[in-house]
């Protein structure tokens, strides 16, 4: 198949590389090589088959996030700069590529995700521009079995989507006081749950 040929290809990059897997709900973690482990202190065998939403936490911008999951949606690449969390729970600046990958049929199989400390790694961004030329844009289907796919539909995908930044409206609401409840009560699904929990 074609995913053990990218891994083994991955495996030996200096450069921290996570692989999402587009045709599963919740989009887990297919891959990760050993670089990426020892940026975030996790090992494979704790991630695989997890969302990556696990690095977020309290100093997460939510304009990064909505950045990440508008990219994910639209299949298109994406560089941002994003506060994510390791194992141990320090905090670090991930500069984050994400490149699309879609099998010759068209079917958007995979994301690949370039991670790097922007403060710990001096050359990250630049081993990210040697990389991403050399990355995949496709792949033969035929190297790969038929993705497992129970279909989104576009109210779930909203919903995964506002799932993800509902967390950092309340974080902002917190900090914010009154001008973050007016900035929360503008952000529909958080208004509808603020209803619910009123009623």
């Amino acid at each position: 198949g074609w995913l053990p040929l990218l891994r083994a290809g991955l495996e030996e990059l200096p450069q921290a590389v996570a692989l999402v897997d587009m045709t599963r709900p919740g989009l887990p973690l297919a891959y990760v090589n050993a670089a990426w482990e020892r940026l975030t202190g996790y090992s494979r065998h704790e991630v695989l088959g997890r969302n990556a939403r696990f690095l977020q936490g309290e100093s997460t911008e939510e304009a990064a996030v909505a950045q990440i999951v508008q990219s994910v949606r639209e299949c298109r690449s994406c560089e941002v700069c994003v506060s994510n969390y390791r194992k141990d729970g320090g905090r670090f600046r991930n500069a984050l590529s994400l490149h699309p990958v879609r099998d010759s049929s068209g079917e958007y199989r995979y994301v690949i995700g370039l991670a790097s400390d922007v403060d710990g790694d001096a050359l990250g961004r630049t081993r990210h521009a040697l990389i991403r030329p050399l990355l995949p844009r496709s792949f033969p289907a035929s190297l790969q079995p038929a993705p497992v796919r129970a279909e989104i539909d576009r109210s779930t995908q909203r919903r995964q989507y506002a799932h993800a930044l509902v967390p950092y409206e309340k974080r902002e609401l917190q900090r914010a006081g009154s001008d973050g409840l007016r900035r929360l009560l503008a952000f529909d699904p958080a208004r509808r749950a603020f209803e619910a929990s009123l009623e």
